[in-house]
């Protein structure tokens, strides 16, 4: 329920008002408008999460935050000038605008947060300030049309999957500053055809530029000390890798598939020292390796690498024996749960969260084979893809109300498992499938190798036919009108459809998504 008053699609809101509250407009898909009066300081977090109809917003100077999922899938949101008073962008903001098109980052904004324009399919330019420091994971993640992004020069780390699945990204400019490419930053950047990693780089981490497809050259520095074996993983492309002098055994333990070629230094590269600053706050940073509280009986969370895996009320990691069966009891005050927390518990057999969970991040219970029971209490209100994947026991996921239902969060969830819908919920499950009530086709969940989707479904959604692998038929109902980004996959080969609107749909689709579209589609006789 809104709360403030919509009328004819406008959101009217008081003078006088200071902040738009958290989850203010919270899936209000009837509101089209909305003008912040001058005073508003603050947008809440959640505020216009999922006005999927919401088209025009206009903020005032004086703006200074913008909340985490604040404007999380505004599918139809184009355009927004974000005012140069903001100095903080939350978590997610534009999560899966997939109509955005361009935007600025205000020049006092030091973080783009991750998840902040992960999905925003139609995003073809971004002006990152040079104030930026930190570029966190996913920000730009299946930013499919972003043709080129400057990082600027203060930035020093490029964090996991931050640039993955740009497709359409054909330059990138490194800064100097940079010491890590983490895991999967660049990953199925297909545009990519040459990289040059700069100096100041020493590690290059596990599938950094893995599946970028067209990717031909790379030139790496004399300083990188750390490279993953698997960082150009499926580069296919890959012709020449210029390495440092004098490492080429190095780098053939490391890399293969391309020619290494050696380069000469040069004099500045010759003198390049790591500063003793650095040094010694690495050194200060690994004392603090000691538990900081326990979980479960026997399981305690750790400070890793240097990193505290316990943050305010974040679990990102657990220390458990492969043998732990369970129940885990994940702590009242634990409102997240990070990625990879308990892969492959092999013998785990139930989870227990608490009410206060909000979101499980990807893969955070992959591969606990033997997983049969976990609670999904009220108030959770995300669940990532691969959450689950591997979970090969799970019996029932019981979705409560509060959850934003996509077909993203079944990636990975085997088709035995049972999944219901709690009451007053806006989805259902019919035929092997997750509907929503406003006649969205939101998930295939059976494992089949053909399927008919019901008449008056008006939209497919994203991920909705994703990793069915065996599926190779579908049938689609004249009524459609859109279908979102990626739902569907390769494995499929036909779609039987009855009306020209929905066949020009399909034809855009495996145009844009050509790597994944690769189906006939034939008229219904």
């Amino acid at each position: 329920m809104c709360a403030y008053e919509i009328k004819d699609g406008v959101a009217i809101i008081p003078e006088g008002t200071t902040k738009i509250d958290n989850k203010a407009f919270w899936d209000c898909v009837e509101l089209v408008s909305v003008i912040i009066p001058d005073g508003v300081t603050e947008i809440g977090e959640y505020a216009f999460y999922g006005c999927s109809n919401l088209v025009k917003i206009t903020l005032p100077m004086g703006i200074t935050t913008i909340g985490k999922r604040a404007f999380y899938k505004c599918a139809a949101l184009a355009d927004i000038v974000i005012p140069e008073s903001v100095t903080m962008i939350g978590d997610s903001a534009f999560y899966g605008c997939t109509g955005l098109v361009a935007i600025t980052i205000p020049a006092n904004v030091t973080t783009v947060c991750s998840y902040c324009f992960y999905g925003c399919t139609a995003l073809a330019g971004v002006h990152v300030p040079a104030a930026v420091t930190e570029i966190d994971e996913y920000a730009f993640c299946g930013c499919a049309s972003l043709v080129d992004i400057t990082i600027p020069e203060g930035v020093t780390a490029i964090a996991s999957h931050a640039f993955c699945r740009c497709t359409s990204l054909a330059g990138i400019t490194i800064p100097r500053g940079v010491k890590e490419i983490a895991l999967e930053a660049f990953y199925g950047c297909t545009g990519l055809v040459d990289v040059i990693i700069p100096e100041g780089v020493e590690k290059i981490a596990e599938n950094a530029f893995a599946s970028c497809a067209s990717l031909q050259t790379v030139t790496l520095p004399a300083g990188v000390n750390k490279i993953h074996k698997y960082a150009f993983k499926e580069c296919h492309s890959l012709k020449t890798i210029y390495i440092p002098f004098k490492k080429t055994d190095y780098y053939k333990k490391r890399l293969s598939g391309a020619l290494l070629v050696e380069q000469e230094p040069t004099n500045m590269e010759k003198t390049v020292k790591k500063p003793k600053a650095d040094t010694a706050k690495k050194t200060t940073v690994a004392r603090k390796a000691e538990p900081k509280f326990k979980i479960v009986e026997g399981c305690t969370a750790h400070i890793v690498d240097g990193k505290a895996v316990w943050s305010g009320a974040r679990l990102d990691s657990v220390k458990l024996p492969k043998s732990f069966q369970g129940p885990l009891v994940i702590p009242e005050n634990v409102t997240v749960v990070g990625r990879y927390v308990c892969k492959e518990l092999t013998q785990l057999t139930e989870v227990i969260l608490p009410t206060g969970i909000d979101t499980l991040f990807c893969n955070a219970f992959s591969g606990c084979w033997n997983l049969e029971k976990i609670n999904l209490p009220e108030g959770l209100i995300l669940i990532e893809p691969y959450c689950f994947e591997g979970c090969l026991s799970l019996k029932e996921l019981h979705i409560p109300v509060s959850l934003r239902v996509g077909g993203g969060m079944f990636l990975g969830v085997p088709s035995t498992t049972k999944v219901t819908m709690a009451e007053g919920s806006k989805y259902y499950v019919e035929n092997g499938a997750v509907y929503s009530k406003d006649n969205c086709f939101v998930r295939l969940l059976s494992d089949v190798e053909e399927f008919t989707v019901k008449d008056g479904t008006k939209s497919i959604g994203s991920y909705a036919f994703s990793k069915c692998r065996n599926l190779k038929k579908i049938i689609l109902p004249a009524s459609v009108d859109r279908i979102d980004s990626f739902a569907f996959d390769k494995s499929i080969t036909t779609i039987v459809v009855s009306d020209e609107t929905v066949r020009a749909l399909l034809e855009k689709e495996r145009k844009d998504n050509s790597h994944l579209c690769i189906y006939d589609i034939v008229t219904a006789e």
